[in-house]
């Protein structure tokens, strides 16, 4: 609602300056000391302009318009976005909301970078399609449910000796240590959620997760 109410009364212009838009993001909202789990979804219909190009082409018709030749360097500039996006932490995931991904390489290029791979020749990162409002909900499920994990940060070391001697709350409820619907031990700083309690960590906004051990490793992480 939040987000609603602060795009909904701005002015929509016929511009995809997409580049701008992931630098702004990164700029403006995204918060490297969140202990959360942050990406970026993109969900575009076209190929990128600029706010310094919204338009290429001539003629007395073509308002602010940059010349044709400078469409790929505004493609490589929604890159190097891209690119320096994920190198602060945040991963950028496609979503092509056209019928011809196949004629717009741009699109398969970004997914790429966005996913810490070369634009072209290291491996294709996914890339979501959607011509509907079904195939949008879809893509943007698969996303996050593939971009959040059940895995939780530790603020000190739990040794494979110690983990059963702590005591893990999720929502108030305790959980099994080793159990099919507990807990586990990932490594000396990480832990990872079983079945029902990953299921409700990852679909629970609001869920709280409270760990503690007679050494000292002490995690409150809100929801």
């Amino acid at each position: 609602e939040a987000i609603r109410d602060l795009f909904m009364g701005q002015r929509w212009d016929d511009d995809t300056p997409t580049g701008d838009a992931i630098r702004r993001v990164v700029e403006t909202i995204y918060d490297p000391n969140d202990p959360n789990p942050t990406i970026l979804v993109l969900a575009t219909d076209g190929e990128p302009d600029s706010c310094r190009c919204p338009n290429f082409g001539s003629g007395p018709g073509c308002i602010n318009c940059c010349p044709t030749s400078q469409e790929s360097a505004v493609q490589q500039e929604v890159l190097d976005a891209a690119a320096e996006a994920y190198a602060a932490g945040l991963p950028t995931f496609v979503i092509a909301i056209s019928g011809d991904v196949a004629g717009k390489p741009h699109f398969q290029q970004l997914a790429n970078v966005g996913a810490g791979l070369p634009p072209t020749g290291g491996g294709n990162a996914p890339l979501y399609e959607a011509s509907d409002g079904a195939a949008l909900e879809s893509a943007f499920e698969s996303i996050i449910n593939g971009a959040l994990s059940c895995d939780v940060d530790l603020h000190a070391n739990v040794t494979a000796q110690d983990l059963c001697r702590g005591t893990v709350v999720l929502n108030g409820e305790p959980l099994e240590c080793n159990g099919p619907h507990g807990f586990s031990r990932v490594d000396d700083r990480h832990i990872r959620l079983e079945g029902a309690a990953c299921d409700t960590w990852l679909a629970d906004p609001d869920a709280t997760l409270d760990a503690k051990w007679p050494c000292g490793a002490v995690i409150v992480i809100p929801g």
